[in-house]
């Protein structure tokens, strides 16, 4: 008996293709397009279920998410157009038995969707190593990522808190690029820098002569967001004046520039973030409840570096791809200095990683970055964690580093000669 392929396909020709490379395996290819007419043709011994979830700006995630749940045993795989997608993917459908970076070669496709077939109802990996430009494969960034793939698939207005430099305005970016209104600008307002004099013009635009100096209409930045993505960085730090003004626009998504009577239509999508804890100011009486709330309708909390350490080296060779290209020049990082890094508390989070990582690589140009290119607070907190933990273990990684030269090991430990000599002798390690 033949196998039977669906595919989800609403234009067509990805049907066409599949079934011509599927040619020579006697497969019976049939295109559906709704998620009712692939359920019921699903339960009809089908092999195989092959959808595109991103071929319409508008796709439905939601109704593909409960096909794939609801179609059991019948292996799906699932073809993404890019990166992103093919990461969001593998969460947004830990049902499917595999995700497949789509175009590709016919003879790429045809084995990929043999081996979907032959491999039954097995399910992929759907651990993220990273979503888009953040960069992380630990626990605390799989909530992160489950928490903005959600958020990109809607309208709700998000609010990004945590400690500075853990990438806020990324996160925010990301969800914009993920989302429906990737094609509208994404437009950021520095809450902290906004005069209360000229909060309205600003946000809001003016009318030619509505106040002195005004010789031309302006767009405001609200207006100039219009379907996309406005992001409110710190907005813990908005006046009261701010917040005013700032809830009446969250709430009416209408806006009236300074001098005219008539009152715009909002079209656009807010993410605001804060360092600070929201709730706390609004208890203090120093934050617009009423603004928290409408702010506050999705929330993504990012964890500080210090309780993502893993995720460190992967962030590493990131930044230093990154360096590399902008310099033409290869960046690598030495596994010893790697470990220092990965120890140390990171008070300013991955902003002063990256910023220690440039400096580094500025101070040293060619060649590894060794540990003794880093900061001395970075060697001196690997010295002191290590010692305590493991003291010989500690020891014998330094002179690894060093080529057994114990002047150089006694400075990477950021001890004297002497001290090296006599806890070497202690621990047997002479």
């Amino acid at each position: 008996m033949a196998n039977r392929v669906l595919v989800m396909d609403q234009a067509g020709g990805l049907t066409e293709q599949i079934r011509q490379a599927l040619q020579d395996r006697c497969c019976s290819v049939r295109r559906v397009v709704s998620e009712e007419e692939g359920r019921r043709a699903a339960r009809d011994g089908t092999s195989l279920l092959v959808l595109n979830p991103c071929v319409e700006p508008d796709t439905d995630f939601t109704s593909l998410e409960r096909l794939v749940r609801e179609v059991g045993s019948v292996p799906v795989v699932i073809l993404a157009g890019c990166a992103p997608v093919a990461a969001a993917s593998r969460v947004l459908f830990p049902g499917a038995a595999r995700v497949i970076r789509y175009p590709l070669p016919p003879a790429a496709l045809r084995q990929r969707l043999v081996e979907a077939m032959a491999n039954g109802n097995g399910r992929h990996d759907a651990t993220l190593s990273g979503l888009g430009e953040i960069v992380g494969r630990g626990a605390a960034m799989q909530e992160v990522y489950r928490l903005v793939l959600r958020a990109a698939r809607s309208e709700a207005t998000v609010l990004l808190t945590g400690e500075t430099g853990t990438g806020k305005d990324l996160v925010a970016r990301t969800i914009h690029d993920l989302s429906s209104r990737r094609e509208g600008p994404f437009v950021v307002v520095s809450c902290a820098d906004l005069t209360e004099s000229l909060i309205e013009s600003e946000l809001f635009g003016h009318v030619k002569g509505s106040f002195t100096g005004a010789n031309r209409d302006k767009v405001g930045l609200f207006e100039a967001a219009r379907g996309g993505t406005v992001f409110l960085d710190e907005v813990v730090d908005a006046s009261p004046a701010v917040q005013s003004r700032l809830l009446r626009a969250v709430e009416e998504r209408r806006i009236r520039r300074v001098g005219s009577v008539e009152s715009r239509p909002l079209d656009i999508r807010f993410i605001a973030a804060s360092q600070v804890d929201l709730r706390r100011r609004v208890e203090q009486g120093r934050f617009r409840e009423d603004l928290f709330y409408r702010l506050r309708v999705l929330h993504i909390p990012l964890p500080p570096l210090r309780e993502r350490s893993e995720d460190i080296p992967a962030l590493v060779t990131r930044r230093l791809e990154r360096l590399a290209g902008r310099d033409e020049l290869p960046r690598v990082c030495s596994p010893l200095a790697i470990e220092m890094l990965s120890r140390y508390r990171w008070p300013g989070n991955v902003r002063e990683l990256f910023a220690v990582l440039e400096a580094s690589a500025t101070l040293k140009p060619v060649g590894a970055i060794t540990e003794e290119d880093l900061p001395g607070e970075v060697r001196s907190t690997w010295s002191r964690r290590g010692m305590s933990d493991d003291e010989a273990d500690t020891i014998l990684r330094a002179l690894e580093a060093a080529d057994g030269r114990k002047n150089r090991a006694a400075a990477i430990l950021g001890i004297s000669r002497t001290t090296l000599w006599r806890r070497m002798r202690e621990l047997g390690l002479t």
